[in-house]
């Protein structure tokens, strides 16, 4: 499983980065250096344990929980 998502995750970077490159070749080396950076940084970000990351239903049952008194009788 580990590996899969890290072969998905550097396929989508790839993806990313040969479908921009031809927009990148009128830029400077200064902004093809920061945007080479950032999709770097993402694409490490990405593997931190995104798996276990809480996802939406986590962030709404935190949000909404101290409402439930409220709203049940």
């Amino acid at each position: 499983m580990r590996l899969q998502f890290i072969i998905f995750i550097t396929l989508g970077t790839s993806l990313i980065l040969w479908l921009e490159w031809p927009k990148l070749k009128k830029w400077g080396t200064k902004e093809k250096a920061v945007f080479l950076s950032l999709l770097a940084v993402i694409w490490i970000f990405l593997f931190l344990d995104v798996p276990d990351t809480p996802g939406t239903p986590t962030v709404d049952e935190f949000l909404f929980k101290p409402l439930k008194s409220l709203i049940q009788p």
